[in-house]
């Protein structure tokens, strides 16, 4: 079983942290605890802004566990989330790496402050796949309730999928003291999440002898954020999407994989959408060599939505008897038809017949009456202007597999639909 370093240092800082001393005096009983704790063997394997504990609210990251692979599971000996002094606080925050080439459940289970295990402690399993990291901001609140103050003890088990006991993640937990809001965020305080909508990017995404990672972190209802790729070119060459849990942070190691690829090319971009939800994205170039990395703050994009006029003309046959209709459906009905994300692709003229054309999502009049079919009632009467009446053109009466086709039984079928798309 791994065990976190002595957590004696952090019930000192804690509880110092409340004692009525001025800021200057605080500032220095906590420096004089870090000089004195570092130099004792196994307190420490990381201080962080040790220097910066000068002003009430600077965060100093305490614990870096790095557990023994051959154990299933790890005691954090504190985490904690309490109200500290001039109107800051004690959080607790928790990254946990997947390095393994499947995916794991891993179980957190919070033991108040001096008190027993039990049944009734707080618990929640997570599941990490390959590669990937999950961060939480607030781990005893993720326990205890967002609202709950105090300190505890934090057990971690890891199984694989069918629940047999599996090495341990490369596991971080950091405690902090950040002034809500304040100056002296840092690390391991909320970090800045962006709404719904925003488009951010990053056009440095391979340089020269260099190998490229992003992490996304998402808030309290999680993020599906679409990515488009540009390679060196920067023409739109892949997109993916992907789903982010709440409260959680994502490291995409393999960043070709994500987009089908075996490698990205030198200095190509990403691009994203957060779709829904919010979340905020960091790059991390790495130097081959070195396996130096930097991170940095993914640019966000200030970005107009075009306006587009749209014109449908639906050609149909009756009985041998032809029948036409213009409508003017919005975008959104095209995207859902064309499963486009961008109506601009089809700017210009295009039409489809009872013969395939080479398009490459949508190829065949099939394909969109199959699409159409699958719109609500409101949007079929959009694109068609007479729901009702347009109906039997886009059913396969002989089940052939075409709606396209002088041989329905009922005679009645489409041969034709024109697009056309103006940007205004």
């Amino acid at each position: 079983m791994a065990t976190s370093p002595d957590s004696n240092i952090l019930n000192q800082l804690m509880a110092r942290s409340n004692e009525p001393n001025e800021p200057e005096a605080r500032a220095e009983s906590l420096e004089d605890i870090v000089a004195t704790e570092a130099r004792r063997p196994g307190v420490f394997q990381r201080v962080k802004n040790a220097a910066a504990l000068g002003i009430g609210g600077a965060a100093l990251g305490l614990l870096s566990l790095v557990p023994s692979l051959a154990s299933a599971d790890q005691i954090i000996q504190l985490i904690a989330n309490n109200n500290g002094k001039h109107g800051s606080r004690w959080m607790s925050d928790l990254k946990m790496t997947n390095p393994y080439d499947q995916a794991i459940q891993v179980t957190l289970q919070g033991t108040s402050h001096d008190t027993s295990s039990s049944a009734g402690d707080p618990t929640h399993t997570y599941l990490i796949q390959p590669g990937e990291t999950l961060g939480i901001e607030d781990v005893y609140g993720a326990l205890f309730g967002s609202e709950a103050r105090g300190k505890a003890r934090l057990l971690i088990t890891t199984t694989d999928l069918s629940g047999i006991p599996f090495s341990d993640p490369i596991t971080t937990a950091n405690i902090y003291n950040s002034s809500e809001g304040g100056e002296f965020q840092s690390y391991g305080a909320p970090v800045q999440l962006l709404p719904a909508g925003t488009t951010l990017g990053d056009n440095t995404v391979k340089g020269p002898g260099e190998r490229y990672n992003f992490d996304v972190t998402a808030g309290a209802n999680g993020a599906i954020v679409d990515y488009v790729y540009r390679d060196t070119a920067a023409q739109d060459a892949r997109n993916a999407t992907a789903t982010y849990l709440p409260n959680s942070t994502r490291q995409h190691t393999d960043v070709p994989g994500l987009f089908g690829l075996s490698e990205l090319g030198p200095n190509s971009s990403i691009t994203a959408l957060i779709r829904e939800g919010d979340a905020n994205i960091r790059g991390t170039p790495v130097n081959n060599a070195t396996s130096d990395g930097r991170s940095q703050q993914w640019q966000v994009y200030e970005t107009t939505t075009p306006e587009y006029d749209i014109s449908v003309y639906i050609h149909v046959l009756d009985n041998g008897s032809p029948f036409s209709q213009t409508t003017h459906p919005g975008p959104d009905v095209i995207k859902r038809i064309w499963n486009v994300n961008d109506v601009g692709v089809y700017v210009g003229d295009r039409q489809w017949t009872c013969t395939n054309e080479p398009d490459p999502v949508v190829n065949s009049l099939d394909e969109i009456a199959n699409n159409y079919n699958g719109l609500t009632a409101a949007e079929q009467q959009e694109f068609s202007g007479d729901r009702i009446g347009f109906q039997p053109f886009v059913n396969d009466s002989d089940n052939d597999g075409s709606v396209c086709d002088a041989d329905e039984p009922d005679h009645q079928y489409l041969n034709l639909l024109r697009l056309t798309v103006t940007e205004r």
